[in-house]
């Protein structure tokens, strides 16, 4: 159960990023069609955001992601939430 409370709290903290790069891409200078679309569902991105920091805020906080290891020149350096 908890491999699937880390993949539900890993889901929202990408929403988390997708609802701020859609709240920052706006303001970037440029006339592109998919940037502009952005300009006007500000209630919306709102409730979104809401909704998606209630539920990271009821999910337990040791749900984290699974703690990764990275390699470099043969040594591992242990790299996650337990740092």
């Amino acid at each position: 159960m908890t491999w699937f409370l880390a993949a539900v709290r890993c889901l929202l903290l990408l929403l988390a990023l997708a609802g701020v790069a859609a709240t920052i891409l706006p303001g970037v200078d440029g006339d592109t069609w998919w940037i502009r679309v952005l300009d006007f569902p500000r209630l919306e991105f709102l409730i979104a955001m809401a909704a998606v920091a209630l539920l990271l805020a009821l999910l337990p906080r040791r749900t984290c992601l699974i703690p990764i290891a990275l390699t470099v020149d043969s040594d591992v350096i242990p790299f996650g939430p337990h740092l």
